[in-house]
């Protein structure tokens, strides 16, 4: 079964999801690839873009993001933050002058277009997660003087 942050293994190595995949068995889950894609877009914006600058070259450092994400349903308000976390998370991008963080343009509501608290909701949960975390400078989506140590950081991988 997919775990938000990482793909949980069943026996023989595969993922459990190929187990429940009866529409395609002889030609494996089809679900698999967006499960692993899904997986990376979540770990590249938790571990990543709000974790402190060199997090990705840590497996330690990503695993203890990501239970921190993986919790965040546990706590108060935090299955809130978790969702709105889960959806901004494709909308990462990496420009030269704001560095590696979630794009406003990107973040769309049923108009196309992001609203002030859509993107007010973001930067709330992106705080929230940052300091259960304890990461003073992560990359937040309205880049604040508060937050934002170096606006053009990008993420290294």
């Amino acid at each position: 079964m997919a775990r938000y942050g990482r793909i949980q293994r069943s026996r023989g190595g595969q993922p459990s999801c190929r187990r429940r995949c009866t529409r395609h068995q002889q030609a494996g889950c089809l679900a698999i690839p967006q499960i692993r894609c899904r997986t990376l877009t979540i770990t590249r914006y938790i571990a990543g873009v709000l974790a402190p600058a060199g997090t990705l070259l840590k497996p330690s450092a990503i695993h203890a993001h990501l239970d921190h994400f993986d919790q965040l349903p546990e706590r108060p308000d935090g299955a809130k933050h978790h969702s709105v976390l889960t959806a901004a998370a494709p909308a990462v991008r990496t420009t030269p002058d704001r560095g590696t963080r979630v794009q406003r343009a990107l973040l769309a509501n049923q108009d196309q277009i992001a609203s002030d608290a859509q993107v007010e909701a973001v930067h709330a949960a992106e705080t929230y997660l940052a300091r259960l975390t304890g990461t003073s400078h992560p990359n937040c989506v309205n880049a604040c003087e508060c937050h934002t140590l170096q606006l053009n950081r990008a993420i290294e991988i």
